[in-house]
């Protein structure tokens, strides 16, 4: 906050307080005004929001606890891959953030692809490339999702966010498709749980 603007701004609640609060009186009254001009990040039963229902999907509860069994925290490019993904869900529960969140998920996207050079190597593959990594996702999934240029298909848009002036233009905000931010979470998600567990499924849903 800065004083001399004259304006206090409270984040996520979209509000501002340009108001003098000098009595407890004006406190509680602020406080009652914010209350019910708040715009929660996600509306709840408790806030007014709907109900919440129940869904038919369960948790495949075996390879959860696979999964959680076989994360190692020692592997720290694991983690680091691993962190990114959640922080990148965490972001989308806000829209504002779509842009931070695609962002991270190439992060992960980049440790997916050593994460494969690395079982590669461990699979007796000399000096592996992105070509042989790329092979090793077309046949490692029956129905190649995700697929063999699965790092190639992201790579242009990984430079449009990362790089504002480049090649490929000059851009305000990087333009790119919420389709392409779920098909690279879910490619993402396949290749982790796989590389971790040996599944070769997508989700922990049955």
């Amino acid at each position: 906050m800065r004083p001399d603007y004259g304006v206090l701004r409270l984040y996520p609640g979209g509000a501002h307080v340009t108001e003098v609060v000098s009595t407890e009186a004006d406190l509680h009254q602020l406080a009652s005004n914010l209350a019910r001009n708040v715009r929660p990040a996600a509306s709840v039963p408790l806030s007014g929001g709907s109900p919440y229902s129940m869904s038919e999907q369960r948790i495949d509860i075996k390879l959860y606890k696979k999964l959680v069994a076989s994360i190692s925290i020692r592997d720290h490019l694991m983690m680091r891959g691993l962190s990114a993904i959640l922080k990148a869900d965490m972001l989308q529960v806000h829209p504002e953030f779509a842009e931070e969140a695609n962002t991270i998920l190439y992060i992960a996207m980049e440790v997916a692809f050593q994460l494969t050079l690395r079982h590669l190597k461990d699979s007796g593959k000399a000096n592996p490339t992105a070509l042989d990594a790329g092979d090793f996702l077309y046949l490692t999934f029956p129905n190649h999702l995700p697929g063999r240029k699965f790092f190639e298909d992201y790579y242009e848009d990984r430079i449009k966010t990362f790089h504002p002036h480049s090649r490929l233009g000059t851009f305000a905000f990087p333009p790119l498709l919420a389709s392409h931010a779920y098909g690279l979470r879910a490619g993402l998600i396949a290749m982790f749980q796989y590389l971790i567990t040996k599944n070769r499924s997508y989700t922990l849903w049955d």
